[in-house]
């Protein structure tokens, strides 16, 4: 079947892949020192109108079962099933490969025609899906990635305001003591050790960027994949420095301090829907339906759904009642 190298794949890799399986190292792939200002581009002018299940033979292509794949960390997860959820509103048969991999896995999949959906983040999608520096500017980055996908079959719905950036964060104790706000203040500290997902250590927009952009070769990186480690690690100061979301829901006490990244390692990170132009061509209701979730997803409203994921709530029901509070339900 089509997904059969989806699961080899995932297979093969799985010891390897970062999840953001607790944390979004999508170098984003998709945590100022508040979630980052809300900046929603216009529409890319190339657009037009839970558990993994295996793809059908011929997906959304021919107005048949629409697949929606999401990267393995739960806010993805989350989105997918907004997505999934809405999309069967609307009518459509939707079959679900959430939390399936990195975009390194899930982007060949869609290229191959394997995969019709997926909640993207328009920085990540530039650097760690075609290897392309992203504009700093929202639009203009929008602009750079629809121009980049079209030659796949592909296309970019609506951006969403919300936006979710990788961040790089200190205890509030350790940026006091040794007087840091900003990544460049890093410099002057010594010796410093940042934790995040295995694929972070290789990523311009993640810790190679910190060498190249701010030239920081004090900066050493270790593995550590899931957030609950890599805190507990940073409070024990067995390192200086962790990955996490912009829109995680961790800062909320202070403990915990976002750097400034004035020099834009971490590019504009807009949610936005990534489809086949096929299965778009096949089925206009999914441009209708998934621009009109963008419309209404915010930072903070991403923030909240994350929190609720921190709690316990599974991706299915914190979907069900985002889309039920927001008026999507079919």
């Amino acid at each position: 079947m089509r997904s059969s190298r989806l699961l080899v794949g995932l297979a093969a890799l799985g010891l390897t892949l970062s999840a953001c399986g607790g944390v979004n190292d999508a170098g984003t792939d998709g945590s100022e020192s508040a979630a980052p200002a809300d900046s929603t581009p216009s529409a890319a002018p190339t657009a037009t109108s839970s558990e993994s299940t295996m793809a059908s033979e011929t997906g959304g292509g021919d107005g048949g079962p629409v697949t929606v794949a999401g990267f393995n960390f739960p806010e993805s997860s989350i989105l997918g099933e907004i997505y999934a959820q809405a999309l069967e509103g609307a009518g459509l048969e939707v079959e679900r490969q959430l939390d399936s991999g990195t975009r390194e896995i899930l982007l060949p999949e869609m290229q191959d025609g394997n995969v019709d959906i997926i909640p993207e983040y328009v920085g990540s999608l530039l650097s760690t899906g075609y290897g392309e520096t992203p504009e700093t500017d929202p639009q203009a980055a929008l602009d750079q990635a629809a121009g980049v996908i079209e030659g796949d079959g592909l296309a970019l719905l609506e951006p969403a305001e919300a936006q979710d950036k990788n961040v790089f964060v200190v205890t509030s104790d350790y940026a006091q003591e040794n007087d840091v706000t900003a990544l460049g203040d890093l410099a002057d500290v010594g010796d410093v050790t940042l934790a995040g997902g295995p694929e972070c250590e290789d990523r311009e927009t993640c810790f190679a960027g910190l060498a190249s952009v701010y030239g920081l070769d004090n900066v050493s990186f270790t593995t550590i994949q899931e957030k609950a480690p890599r805190l507990a690690a940073l409070n024990g100061d067995d390192v200086q420095m962790i990955l996490l979301f912009s829109t995680d829901p961790v800062f909320e006490d202070g403990s915990l301090i976002i750097l400034e990244d004035p020099d834009n390692l971490s590019p504009p990170e807009n949610v936005i829907p990534l489809v086949r132009q096929e299965a778009l061509d096949a089925n206009p209701v999914i441009a209708e339906t998934l621009n009109a979730v963008s419309a209404v997803l915010t930072t903070e409203g991403l923030t909240s759904l994350n929190a609720a994921a921190a709690q316990g709530e599974q991706p299915g029901d914190i979907a069900a009642g985002w889309l039920e509070e927001n008026g999507l339900t079919g």
